[in-house]
């Protein structure tokens, strides 16, 4: 699992969420990909979490290499107030 924290721009949340709406349809073929969630945080205004659940890892990996995945990132960085925090974790239940 990827779980990625966004603190955004509250004038560019629109596209922001825009984006990552594209990627899920760039994506949504992606072998390994098997659940994924965005979040509106209800306690932090501007605030997202995007939650991607993989077969493994190494999927994600995959993924992060693919030129959708850069452009994507690329994107979110203009969007963004300060600096993204991700990480990793392995579903439990």
């Amino acid at each position: 699992m990827h779980v990625g924290k966004y603190c955004v721009k509250p004038e560019l949340r629109d596209e922001f969420v825009k984006a990552i709406m594209e990627f899920e349809r760039s994506i949504s073929n992606h072998i390994g990909l098997n659940l994924s969630y965005l979040l509106d945080s209800e306690n932090e205004p501007n605030t997202f979490w995007y939650i991607t659940i993989w077969s493994s890892k190494e999927f994600w990996e995959r993924a992060a290499k693919l030129d959708n995945h850069k452009r994507l990132s690329e994107k979110c960085d203009t969007y963004l107030s300060q600096p993204a925090n991700n990480n990793f974790g392995s579903v439990l239940f």
